[in-house]
């Protein structure tokens, strides 16, 4: 059927309801209990609602009239005079207050009438057969009575009940039904979207899109093709009612948008009618061209969008204009500059923006938010070295955030130097001045190690002056540092002591020339410092007899150029010629003399208490062992820590003294990048010390001291080839650098280990390539210097590989280890760089499979 004049529409059990424009009611359906008898002079009604077999009308005036069945009071609403809303159950009745609240009459029955204590806020309700459903403003749905739902819902825009089943549209657009979905009723379409009204009733529901169309599912679900174009919804047990417009009625009117300028702005009306409609948009009252659709967008918005939209929508019976829709582009007309500024001076910056008010601000500066920066302008006071950076700021408005472009300020501090370098005895200094003009204070930055400290500045009274001191540099070797004064870099070296002031940890290599009678006899032998004990030595001979092998000895520095030893009933004379070489004379208690040539180096890898290199191994299991070696005879193995596995994942790569106690401890690092040292008393464990994480693409590749601080550094190599190096102090970080300014190592090459090669005290960095040829980077420090192939780049065989770096003949110079995949050890004795031999360890019996030769390297 088809009735004009309709304004809202509801149906009860087996009847329909309808308000006119006129604000009268008609009904029609069932009227088993008079439920379709409408009173008479009914007047000033604007909504409707139907139970089971009862009727409600809710007037202008916020009073209710019922009719029809009221066997349980149910059509015999309270005196009410402030209701805003309405909905009918079975045998029950609701209504919301403007107040807020509900109002519930008629039967109880599962608690339907018993409306929860304190319910507040309420903007919409909806009636069951025995439950009901309350909307509250803050987007929460309460349910209560038999079949309601068990626990409130939060973020909803709209709710619907049934017989026994609930509807509740979230904000997100989502359906969300509550049933026991006897019929399918509970199981939503995949992808509904755009849901503008929803009704359900006996096993069934149903919902209203924004294009008029509708969609059910359910018992009896069936919606027929002509069931478009509509305004409204409403479902009986056994029927369903839509309201369709006859003219042009406007569902959604366009709205306001705010956006920034290049970004799109889209206005949209909809409109429902029975007659075709024809759509033309109007800019500022004017025409615009083309556009004929329910919809208008506007791409790359400008300034010149701004101002005032309408559509006009054409039926044959009619036209209808929407409201006015107002378009606002928010943009940054000023963006903040770019200066060069004075330390000390004042700089503002600033931002000039349009758009709707209000605005706020937020500046930045190197990206990190500046707090109590929230204001169109930015005064930097007191500019310093630290305020150079780059700044932007954040502007934000109801139409969302535009970020201005970023503005550099540059800080102006070019300081002249008197000099620029300057060199420092051993002894050290205390009152070293750099002078200069134009220094700023919070420009000066050391780059080098702690030997170099300020201890004040004089800025601003005349020429400017820092004044460092250099701490004594009592090791044998040289050192060089800088500091940075603005941009200037005052390089400082500093000579070192030729006679060093102690032997732990140190080797003699002692040659003897002329002479008799006098320990340890002839030919050439090695007086080796022990380690653990400071005070106690092995004698280690290489030709020739030796008269004693350890005992307590005593070493004292007479001055930078010599030293006493003195062990068993022999007082040595060292005079060092270098840091580390020289000549000696030897003295009994007979009054016997003894010359030669000595040599210092740094004891080797030693697990065994003599100082000659021993040779370390790691298994697949995890299990450790020492090989302790007398050149390059085999003695014994020895496990350490008793043989305790490690963790998986973990690799020894390398060997060094991180404590200073003058026993070689064992470096770890794990395939996930973590780094540990275990601090070892020769073959006993003694602690573990944690080193700083390195990425996993960064593997540990040798140890030496780069930065000759009398420290070990880690040498890495990346997985692209890249090397650098982390200086340490023991165990402890300090700085990284990169090597040869990160220019990779070909991924055919492969670092072996550090070594001092040529006999310079610097660690050389030795590899091999995967076709078995051997070069070596000759560094002084962490500086490459150049490049050599070792035996004109012969390859070792097949199946070999480096594994080792030692001076295992005890003549002075590295010898390299290699481990074939079958399990035979092979060295190459060297003389510097230049080959000399090969021989087999052990005769060439190899070791079980499961072991790999890790160092020393």
């Amino acid at each position: 059927m088809g009735i004009s004049g309709i304004i809202s529409i509801a149906c009860g059990g087996g009847h329909t309801l309808a308000v006119r424009a006129d604000g009268t009611v008609v009904a029609w359906g069932i009227n088993s209990d008079g439920q379709c008898d409408v009173p008479a002079g009914l007047r000033n009604v604007v909504a409707v609602a139907g139970g089971d077999t009862h009727s409600l009308a809710l007037k202008k005036d916020g009073t209710i009239v019922g009719w029809g069945r009221n066997y349980n009071g149910q059509a015999a609403p309270p005196p009410l005079i402030d209701a805003i809303g309405i909905s009918a159950g079975a045998d029950f009745s609701v209504a919301l207050r403007s107040n807020g609240t509900v109002a519930a009459w008629g039967n109880g029955y599962g608690g339907a009438t018993s409306v929860p204590q304190g319910l507040t806020d309420v903007v919409a309700v909806a009636a069951g057969a025995y439950h009901n459903l309350a909307l509250k403003s803050d987007g929460t749905v309460v349910g209560w009575g038999e079949f309601g739902i068990s626990s409130s819902v939060s973020d909803a825009k709209a709710i619907a009940a049934g017989w026994i089943s609930s509807m509740i549209l979230k904000k997100s657009g989502n359906v969300l039904v509550t049933a026991p979905n006897y019929w399918g009723e509970s199981i939503v379409p995949p992808n509904l979207s755009n849901v503008v009204q929803m009704a359900t009733h006996y096993g069934r529901c149903a919902v209203l899109k924004s294009d008029g169309t509708v969609s059910m599912w359910g018992l009896n679900s069936h919606v027929p093709a002509r069931a478009t174009n509509f305004l409204a919804l409403a479902l009986a047990g056994g029927h369903s009612v839509g309201l369709r417009p006859t003219g042009v009625f406007i569902v959604e009117q366009p709205e306001n948008v705010d956006k920034k300028l290049t970004e799109t702005a889209a206005f949209r009306v909809r409109a429902v009618s029975s007659y075709p409609v024809s759509y033309q948009w109007q800019f500022n009252g004017v025409l615009i061209p083309g556009e004929t659709n329910d919809s208008l967008t506007i791409r790359n918005v400008s300034a010149a969008d701004e101002g005032a939209y309408r559509v006009v929508m054409k039926t044959a019976v009619g036209q209808n204009p929407s409201a006015l829709a107002k378009l606002t582009a928010s943009h940054i007309h000023q963006h903040p500059q770019s200066s060069t500024q004075l330390v000390d001076s004042t700089f503002q910056l600033s931002v000039g923006v349009t758009g709707p008010m209000p605005f706020s601000f937020q500046w930045f500066k190197n990206g990190n938010l500046l707090e109590g920066a929230v204001s169109s302008n930015l005064v930097i006071w007191n500019i310093q070295q630290e305020s150079a950076g780059t700044y932007h700021v954040v502007v934000s408005n109801k139409a969302g955030s535009i970020t201005s472009s970023a503005a550099t300020l540059n800080v102006q501090c070019n300081p002249t130097l008197f000099w620029n370098q300057a060199s420092v005895p051993s002894a050290g200094t205390n009152n070293l001045h750099i002078m200069g003009w134009g220094m700023c204070l919070d420009s000066i930055v050391i780059n080098t190690n702690a030997w170099i400290s300020i201890d004040g500045t004089e800025i601003g009274r005349g020429p400017d002056a820092v004044i460092l001191s250099v701490a004594p540099n009592n090791g044998q070797i040289p050192r060089r540092g800088s500091i940075q004064i603005g941009t200037h870099n005052f390089v400082i070296t500093q000579s070192g002591e030729e006679a060093g002031t102690t032997l732990v940890g140190q080797t003699l290599r002692m040659t003897i020339s002329d002479g008799n009678g006098v320990f340890p006899g002839d030919g050439i032998f090695l007086f080796v410092s022990s380690t653990g004990t400071n005070n106690f030595f092995n004698i280690v001979p290489v030709t020739g007899v030796t008269a004693a092998t350890n005992g307590i000895y005593t070493y004292v520095k007479s001055d930078a150029t010599s030293a006493t030893l003195g062990f068993h009933s022999i007082n040595t004379t060292l005079t060092f010629v270098t840091p580390g070489t020289g000549s000696y004379i030897s003295t009994n208690f007979s009054g016997d003399m003894q010359t030669g040539q000595f040599e210092m180096v740094s004891s080797s890898a030693s697990f065994s208490g003599d100082v000659r290199p021993d040779l370390l191994w790691q298994d697949t299991n995890g299990v450790t062992a020492a090989w302790v070696m007398e050149g390059t005879t085999f003695v014994r193995g020895a496990l350490l820590r008793n043989g305790t596995r490690v963790g998986p994942g973990w690799k020894i790569v390398g060997q060094a003294d991180f404590n200073g106690d003058a026993n070689w401890d064992i470096l770890w690092q794990h395939e996930d990048g973590r780094i540990t040292a275990w601090l070892m008393n020769q073959t006993e464990f003694i602690d573990s010390v944690s080193i700083r994480k390195v990425g996993p693409s960064w593997k540990i590749v040798g140890l030496n001291d780069f930065n000759n601080d009398g420290q070990t550094d880690i040498l890495f190599q990346h997985d692209n080839g890249k090397l650098a190096v982390w200086h340490l102090n023991g165990a402890a970080f300090i700085n990284s650098i990169s090597i040869r300014n990160g220019q990779p190592l070909a991924p055919i090459w492969r670092i072996i280990g550090v070594a001092d090669f040529n006999g310079d005290k610097q660690g050389d960095i030795l590899m091999q390539h995967v076709n078995g040829r051997l070069a070596v980077w000759l560094m002084n420090g962490s500086d490459f210097q150049s490049a050599e192939l070792l035996r004109n780049g012969h390859p070792i065989g097949s199946g070999w590989r480096a594994a080792a770096l030692a001076d295992l003949n005890n003549d002075g110079n590295i010898d390299i280890v290699f481990q074939h995949d079958s399990g035979k050890l092979a060295m190459w004795s060297m003389n510097g760089i230049d080959f000399v031999s090969a021989m087999l360890i052990r005769d060439g019996q190899p070791v079980a499979p499961r072991w790999r030769l890790v160092g020393p390297k």
